[in-house]
């Protein structure tokens, strides 16, 4: 008798999945200008809407121009860094909603950490990204003497890491909105043989990859290096589920090696390479039993 597979998410969730990556990759976004301000004011209001509202200990604004004054006031004589501790994301069909919990670190003379919560609002877009709407955030006391870690470059990875799952879940399977997160030379170890131009990648989204019809990638660990030259690594451990047109499914796990390559101002590092190590695949029918 065929075993049954333990670990199978539901179809919503399957279908959800994009939804929440998409997210994710703005989130990550969101921290990178007051990290590291070369990276672009305009990087950050891209990813918030045109009338958004921000509620926190620092900022009452509404809309582009005074989110721009208000941060105008701000020094940026010291170093920040935002380390993710828990989230949860409900989406709706034209809103998802995200409350995050974190660590807000800073260096220098005001070195201190203090725990903050989001709750967050993200309305659609006509594109797969969604823009902030509105957040509020809460901040409690600083504590003094805290370990500084730098996560811009985690930040930078995760955007693009995210953005890219949401595309290969995204139902409405396009090719061109990758290219932005490849580099001019690129490695994708997807198939037997390495995808590695731009016409070898567009014949994969709309066969292989168009030939599931929901998906997950759920993951487990992410370490970010920054090589100090503008290039990332990151080993991403995931497990994946995929769901075919007959409702049969396969999931598998695996641990992905990604290299990046960054150009400060652009909205997202580009990928150059990513490497898979699989340990693990099973098959299974409608039923939940496995095949193979």
């Amino acid at each position: 008798m065929a075993d049954r597979i333990a670990d199978i998410v539901s179809e919503a969730q399957l279908r959800e999945s994009y939804r929440k990556h998409a997210t994710l990759a703005q989130l990550n976004r969101m921290w990178q200008y007051q990290e590291r301000p070369e990276s672009g004011l305009d990087n950050l209001l891209d990813m918030m809407a045109p009338d958004v509202i921000v509620r926190s200990p620092h900022l009452d604004v509404q809309g582009h121009d005074a989110m721009r004054a208000a941060l105008a006031k701000i020094p940026m004589n010291w170093k920040a860094a935002h380390v993710l501790k828990s989230w949860k994301i409900a989406v709706d069909d034209g809103r998802t909603e995200l409350r995050a919990k974190l660590d807000y670190l800073t260096s220098g003379a005001m070195a201190s950490k203090a725990q903050a919560s989001y709750f967050a609002s993200f309305g659609a877009t006509d594109t797969l990204l969604p823009r902030l709407a509105r957040i509020d955030v809460e901040q409690g006391e600083g504590q003094p003497g805290a370990t500084f870690v730098d996560m811009f470059a985690e930040h930078r990875i995760l955007s693009t890491v995210h953005y890219f799952l949401a595309l290969v879940e995204n139902p409405a399977r396009e090719a061109e909105p990758f290219f932005e997160l490849l580099g001019e030379e690129f490695r994708l170890d997807y198939t037997f043989d390495p995808i590695a131009t731009p016409n070898a990648f567009r014949e994969w989204v709309a066969g292989p990859l168009s030939s599931v019809i929901a998906s997950e990638h759920d993951i487990h660990s992410v370490a970010c290096r920054d090589g100090g030259d503008g290039t990332y690594t990151a080993e991403v451990a995931m497990k994946s589920q995929a769901m075919f047109p007959d409702k049969s499914g396969a999931i598998s796990r695996n641990t992905q090696s990604w290299t990046l390559t960054d150009a400060i101002g652009e909205r997202f590092p580009r990928i150059t390479e990513i490497l898979i190590d699989r340990d693990s695949v099973v098959r299974f029918d409608t039923e939940g039993l496995q095949t193979g």
